[in-house]
Formats: C-alpha cells, structure tokens, sequence
C-alpha cells in the first residue's frame, strides 16, 4: 500500500534508465545510448562523446551541458551573450555567429544559436540552446564538424527537447 501510495504522490516522477539526471543541478536529458557519457569532464555537468565513424574521423560529435550560477534577473538573451558567447570568443579560434532563434524547451523560452569555430585543421559547427531558471544558466551544446551538422542537426534538435527540468 505504501508502494502504491508513492507511486500515485502528485510530484513524483518515474525515472526512466534511458535518461541521465542531476538532481543537484535540477534537470535531466536523454542522451544517446551507445555514446561515451563522462560526467564533470572540462568544465561541463554531462558530455556525451559518439564513436569514430572511421579510424581517420578527425573529429567525435558530442553533447554537453554546462550549469552555471547566475544573476536571479538575467534573461537567456544576457545569459547567452555575456556568459556564452563573450566568454566562447576568448578561448575559441575565428568564431562566427550564424544564426539564432526561440524555441520552447520544457515549457520556457529557449535561446538557440548557430556558431563556428576553427578546431586545429577542422571547422566546428555548434548548435547550443541557452535556458535560465532559477538562478542558473543552462547551455544544452551540440558540435559536429561543420560539414557534418545538417546529418546530425534532426537528432540533435530532438536531444534538445528531452531536456527537462527537475
């Protein structure tokens, strides 16, 4: 009876195994299965890492969220570009802003951006979705080589909308 009781307790969610959750940072995402997962690897909350394709892939996709600290009244705009993209400039070689727009994402506004990079020989394309609550920055970030992204772009944005807050 206790069992069923918990079960049907407004609030409590089920937790499903396909799905990697931080509750100290309060969200969760699905992530691909068959890739590399690494938790606070180089600064980020969860990075998942695909395979090489070929034993020449110069390159391995990946998707990383970071969570970060902010200002209560920073809006994802402010967030975006004083925590991301300002910050991504100074590290990043021949970064290029290509496109941005809304999204909703867990039912609140989600930032999206389009931008690249030079990664040694290789360009770099990054899809990130910026999102605020609560007191934090969450940047949800996707990169594949740049000639890569359009095969990439569908899973991704699909990655994207698995995010939820807990």
């Amino acid at each position: 009876l206790v069992s069923l009781i918990l079960l049907l307790s407004p609030g409590c969610k089920k937790k499903h195994h396909d799905r990697y959750y931080n509750e100290e940072k309060g969200f969760s995402i699905k992530l691909p299965s068959t890739w590399e997962k690494k938790k606070n690897h180089m600064g980020t909350v969860i990075i998942a890492i695909s395979y090489p394709e070929t034993q020449l892939d110069p390159f391995r996709e990946n998707i990383s969220v970071v969570v970060e600290d902010i200002p209560e009244d920073t809006g994802v705009d402010t967030y975006f570009k004083n925590y991301v993209f300002d910050g991504f400039k100074k590290v990043a070689k021949e970064v290029t802003h290509h496109k941005k727009g809304v999204q909703t994402i867990d039912g609140r506004d989600a930032r999206w951006d389009i931008v690249s990079h030079k990664f040694g020989p290789i360009r770099i394309k990054l899809l990130q979705y910026s999102l605020v609550n609560d007191g934090k920055g969450y940047l949800i970030t996707f990169a594949s080589e740049d000639k890569k992204m359009k095969l990439y772009k569908g899973i991704f944005d699909e990655i994207a909308q698995s995010f939820n807050f807990e």
